[in-house]
């Protein structure tokens, strides 16, 4: 008997990358815009970790951006979109990196840098890919379940955010989220 690979729910970005590449450009705009609201901050925050400068993350979120909407079209949706995006800027950065390393006459795999830079690549890629199998196993959670796990995991809001959001106390958002975590170890092989 053969597994059937798991289903993939749509992404919440989908709609927006369907209106960011359609004909109406008012509409293209605002997904674009709502693509880049829902997304600068770990794409920031990933370009900060891989070259541990302000002004080099900033500019590794422009160029991130601009290609981005230059390539848009050509996002097959193999991935979630955010992997895409996460993945672009951490390309980015690292080209960064070496242009910064040639500047100063340094081959990058003399420095002390390559093996731990590679290994934080790595190691960024691999728990984007976690989220996402989180994302997914969540969706198969039952309701409460998966918006504590959706709200805390995937969109990493603390305890208090999460219980205003959704208008309960921290103690049910614990009790909660200790159900949800038990019952992700089931679908989850690498949670257990």
């Amino acid at each position: 008997m053969s597994a059937k690979p798991p289903v993939r729910p749509p992404s919440e970005d989908a709609p927006l990358i369907a209106r960011a590449t359609g004909a109406d450009r008012r509409a293209a705009r605002a997904a674009l815009s709502e693509l880049f609201l829902r997304h600068r901050p770990r794409v920031r925050a990933v370009a900060f970790r891989l070259t541990r400068s302000d002004a080099d993350a900033d500019d590794v979120v422009q160029d991130t951006f601009i290609a981005v909407l230059e390539k848009l079209d050509t996002f097959r949706g193999e991935s979630a979109f955010g992997s895409w995006v996460y993945r672009v800027a951490a390309n980015f950065a690292l080209m960064r990196l070496r242009a910064a390393a040639a500047r100063r006459n340094q081959p990058l795999d003399e420095t002390n840098e390559p093996a731990s830079l590679a290994a934080r690549v790595d190691d960024l890629c691999d728990a984007r890919r976690r989220l996402d199998d989180v994302a997914r196993a969540a969706a198969r959670l039952k309701r409460p379940a998966s918006e504590v796990i959706a709200l805390r995991a995937v969109e990493g809001l603390d305890t208090a955010q999460v219980a205003a959001k959704l208008g309960v106390s921290e103690d049910v958002i614990k009790v909660r989220l200790h159900r949800a975590r038990a019952s992700l170890c089931d679908l989850l092989p690498w949670a257990a």
